[in-house]
């Protein structure tokens, strides 16, 4: 009987796993929602201005996750479906991926090239590793010129999708977690924080912001401003890189405002919005250099819409201005400002 008691007593005092919470389930989805919104915009813009791009890229209209990326696996796996250790977030409406039949959830199993998603780790520990290297090797496939062979497991079994996306302006859209309600660019990928992304529920104002940071991959902003870095040395970073930096965010504004009228946006919500951030989030006289002040931008940017609405739309739609010349020369230009 004793004996019964001591291990009714260890029983009860072995914790019991909870259950992930709803509400932690729907803040895993909330951010993954935030993706599918980027991706949805970030693809509409890319596509639409393709041909006035120097750098491509075929895009299959996705965003590939992994629960190992996640902080707490058992909430991954409760909010998701993982049909693999990497499989599709989202998909875009009417994008290739979409196109194909592929949804949300259907897991990368082969490539042409073979993968092996690895063993998982007894102990967790996040990381993005997983599905940034099988995103890697994928846009490695999709930048040959043919057709490329995908194997998913869906939910009818193993299936082998064909997929031969278009070219589209070379980027890539990530909703970062954390921190303040900022964006960036670095060249490849286009970056909006979850911040910002709730402080902008309007969907062509939201645009404008996403357009911003596509100009400045477009414009090969980043290469121009390590360059110059390299160049002048960190101990003059704050004279004329200053007047620099502040020169590609004049230029990402400006073309911003064509990039959305080639994909149907409104230019106007580009200066709804830079109001609305500036009114919040300005530093007014405290602004480090690097920016213009937003009644500043707003000015830049109205000076041209008026431009745009005076110019003929061609085949391809508008020709930015700042496009027109080659990138050499964009390149030489700017590094003279």
């Amino acid at each position: 009987m004793r004996f019964l008691l001591i291990l009714l007593a260890s029983l009860i005092a072995v914790p019991a796993i909870a259950a992930p919470k709803q509400k932690d389930i729907d803040a895993y989805r909330a951010l993954v929602a935030q993706d599918l919104r980027l991706e949805t915009v970030g693809y509409r813009l890319a596509k639409a201005n393709a041909p006035f791009c120097d750098v491509k890229q075929r895009n299959p209209g996705w965003v590939l996750h992994s629960y190992r990326q996640y902080p707490d696996r058992a909430l991954a796996k409760a909010a998701f479906r993982f049909r693999t250790a990497v499989s599709i977030a989202v998909i875009v409406e009417g994008g290739p991926a979409d196109k194909a039949g592929l949804t949300p959830g259907d897991g990368v199993y082969h490539m042409e090239n073979a993968i092996s998603l690895g063993a998982d780790r007894a102990r967790h520990k996040p990381s993005h590793e997983t599905t940034d290297w099988v995103s890697a090797d994928m846009l490695r496939l999709f930048a040959l010129p043919r057709p490329v062979t995908l194997g998913f497991e869906t939910a009818q079994g193993s299936r082998d999708f064909i997929l031969d996306p278009p070219q589209v302006c070379a980027s890539n859209f990530v909703i970062s977690t954390g921190g303040k309600a900022d964006a960036g660019a670095d060249g490849k990928r286009v970056r909006i924080s979850a911040k910002l992304a709730e402080f902008t529920p309007d969907e062509d104002e939201f645009a404008s912001l996403v357009a911003h940071e596509l100009a400045h991959n477009i414009l090969g902003h980043r290469a121009l401003l390590d360059g110059a870095k390299a160049k002048r040395g960190l101990g003059r970073m704050f004279g004329k890189s200053k007047k620099l930096i502040r020169q590609t965010e004049l230029e990402a504004d400006q073309l911003s405002i064509w990039l959305m009228a080639n994909a149907g946006y409104d230019p106007e919500a580009a200066l709804r919005f830079i109001e609305r951030y500036g009114r919040r989030y300005g530093h007014g006289i405290f602004s480090d250099g690097t920016h213009y002040r937003w009644k500043k931008r707003r000015k830049f940017m109205q000076a041209e819409i008026d431009t745009l609405t005076k110019a003929v739309r061609g085949e391809d739609g508008y020709l930015p201005p700042l496009l027109a010349k080659p990138a050499v020369a964009r390149v030489s230009d700017a590094s003279s400002q």
